[in-house]
């Protein structure tokens, strides 16, 4: 009688032991995931910066011109070009230096609480499924006719 209680005990054990593995497991894959998607968000981000330096002297070049061409010519339409440069570049400096990837993630952690389910559609239940068959049956013995 021993013997039946001693080999429940031990496949209780041998559950429980799987079942810890299990979790630390999938703990493991978590971490990883995310620390992955650190590493991804860090280079985007690094890479936007390099790309950075490259728009800022190109974009200042193009303002200090349209700016020498306007006085040069006294004419206005030349300093068009400076405004939406401007912008541009406000834009990419506040990706790059600023806190716009935390709004960004703000963001879609609010969309994501509030609205999913507005935005996502629902699979097809089994009645859905049985109305479709139903109406291509109704259409294939009306196209017989």
């Amino acid at each position: 009688m021993g013997g039946i209680f001693s080999s429940t005990n031990s496949t209780a054990q041998i559950s429980g032991m799987l079942q810890e593995l299990e979790r630390t497991r999938m703990e493991r894959e978590i971490a990883l995931a995310q620390l992955q998607e650190r590493r991804r968000i860090a280079f985007k981000l690094a890479e936007e910066r390099e790309k950075f330096n490259w728009i800022a002297c190109g974009g200042g070049l193009v303002v200090v011109l349209s700016a020498l061409s306007s006085f040069h010519h006294k004419n206005l339409l030349h300093v068009i070009p400076i405004f939406p440069m401007a912008s541009f570049i406000g834009y990419k400096a506040h990706f790059c230096y600023g806190d716009q990837l935390k709004k960004i993630s703000e963001s879609s952690a609010h969309i994501l609480e509030e609205s999913v389910d507005s935005l996502v559609p629902l699979p097809p239940t089994l009645a859905d499924v049985r109305h479709r068959s139903n109406q291509l049956k109704e259409e294939e013995s009306l196209a017989n006719f």
